[in-house]
């Protein structure tokens, strides 16, 4: 496999992504190896109990791994329709994690994904499958123009196909 990662574009505002939200999680994800991924060290604003990492938390950043990973298939954004969840264990605020998400199949209307959030060690804390619908074309237009992409996100799925 080809050890480019290729980094993924954000915008400002995303409570996931955003670099200016600042009560986001301020994630950066990247193809790489026909996957999308992600590195998260969880803060203690983010916990439910005491150090514990709130586990809505875990799922939106899974989500957001798995959503990206539609763009393995076709150079568009998607809708979460499903995730399910299976939680194996809990998360420490400041402890690294990471999340990875993966394109399972195309079947034009839905696209399924998997993905997971593991320790640096490679132990399970979660793992899920969703099913995504494509945004309406002019909609997804909308996001892009909206996010200040231009071009940037054709390019990112162009160069994901090169790597192949």
């Amino acid at each position: 496999m080809n050890n480019l990662r290729i980094e993924l574009p954000r915008y400002a505002d995303c409570f996931v992504c955003g670099c200016e939200n600042t009560a986001g999680l301020d994630v950066t994800f990247y193809a790489h190896n026909g996957r999308i991924e992600t590195e998260f060290t969880p803060a203690q604003q983010y916990c439910g109990f005491r150090d514990v990492t709130h586990g809505g938390v875990l799922a939106t950043i899974l989500d957001e791994c798995m959503g990206w990973s539609c763009i393995f298939s076709r150079p568009i954004m998607c809708y979460t329709a499903e995730m399910t969840l299976r939680y194996r264990s809990h998360a420490i605020a400041g402890e690294p994690l990471k999340v990875f998400g993966e394109l399972v199949a195309d079947k034009k209307r839905i696209i399924q994904v998997r993905g997971a959030v593991e320790r640096s060690d490679g132990e399970l804390v979660c793992s899920g499958e969703g099913k995504y619908i494509p945004m309406p074309q002019e909609q997804f237009e909308q996001v892009v123009a909206y996010a200040g992409w231009k071009d940037r996100f054709q390019t990112v799925y162009e160069e994901i196909q090169q790597q192949g």
